[in-house]
């Protein structure tokens, strides 16, 4: 469970009730909503929360309600698309949560574009998500040891320390690998 509270009343805003294990994250997101015109000076921005869990699930609330549920794929398949320049969506459905999907551990707003989330689960690999749940990038350490732990985002680049004592450097726009930074262990 999740509490928002008012600052200055110190009430009990809202409830996000849902996740199955403990929270790890929770984020306001801001997602733009445009007219028909497409015309950035009349939209409207929505609040939304978005919360992640050990239960492997991102959730994404609007005024205490679930609006959708992400999970990472548990396959290859959907990351093989999606290097073939195939899109996929992480959005399920409530009664398809996989029980077995490592816990997602960080979620972070890409600066200045508040309505995409880097999502990183306990895994090899990381996702750009939009809030709608469509993947638009990923970040794969290219091997399956090298388990996602800590993670920080610039406007430009992710960095992704693994668990074998390095510091993935991706760019954020193409998913390459910029860089690899090696523990030195003296």
């Amino acid at each position: 469970v999740c509490r928002e509270f008012g600052i200055v009343s110190q009430n009990v805003l809202n409830v996000y009730e849902g996740h199955t294990s403990y929270i790890h994250a929770c984020h306001y997101a801001l997602d733009w909503k445009f007219a028909e015109d497409k015309n950035p000076q009349t939209a409207m921005g929505c609040n939304m929360v978005v919360t992640s869990s050990a239960d492997g699930t991102v959730r994404i609330w609007n005024k205490g309600l679930m609006v959708r549920i992400l999970q990472p794929p548990s396959d290859f398949k959907s990351v093989t698309a999606l290097r073939r320049g195939k899109s996929f969506s992480m959005e399920i459905d409530p009664t398809q949560v996989m029980t077995e999907c490592p816990s997602i551990h960080s979620i972070l707003l890409v600066p200045g574009e508040e309505s995409r989330i880097l999502l990183v689960p306990r895994s090899s690999m990381a996702f750009l998500v939009n809030l709608e749940g469509s993947v638009l990038q990923l970040y794969n350490s290219g091997n399956p040891e090298a388990i996602f732990l800590a993670a920080t985002i610039t406007a430009s680049v992710v960095f992704l320390a693994s668990s074998t004592g390095e510091c993935l450097v991706f760019s954020l726009r193409t998913g390459k690998l910029l860089q690899t930074i090696h523990e030195d262990r003296k």
